[in-house]
């Protein structure tokens, strides 16, 4: 029988440095070609690193992007969700967000 439980985490990345801020979330989310400079002589480039396993039932890893925007991650285990369910939520939750920016007082 399945567990009723469900293990989920959220995270808000930030970067105190403003040097690295808008480079540092795509870089450690993985978002391929993204570039990280340290020094004059050492450039990091992130690869794609394709299918990964989830820690958490549901993981949601949010940052701000280098155009201001969030940019984000939705992780979840397929033992526990179908893609479509994710996708569904994906879509609901982006959904909120835009009406949030629309008017920050209204109740969610």
């Amino acid at each position: 029988s399945e567990s009723a439980l469900l293990q989920a985490m959220f995270v808000f990345q930030t970067c105190p440095n403003q040097a690295y801020a808008g480079r540092l979330p795509s870089f450690f989310m993985g978002h391929a070609g993204s570039e990280l400079p340290f020094g004059e002589e050492l450039l990091l480039e992130s690869l794609s690193c394709g299918q990964r396993h989830a820690q958490f039932d549901l993981a949601l890893i949010l940052a701000r992007g280098p155009s201001g925007g969030l940019i984000g991650s939705f992780q979840y285990n397929s033992a526990s969700f179908e893609r479509t369910s994710l996708l569904r939520l994906q879509a609901q939750f982006r959904r909120v967000l835009e009406a949030v920016g629309v008017d920050a007082q209204q109740d969610v």
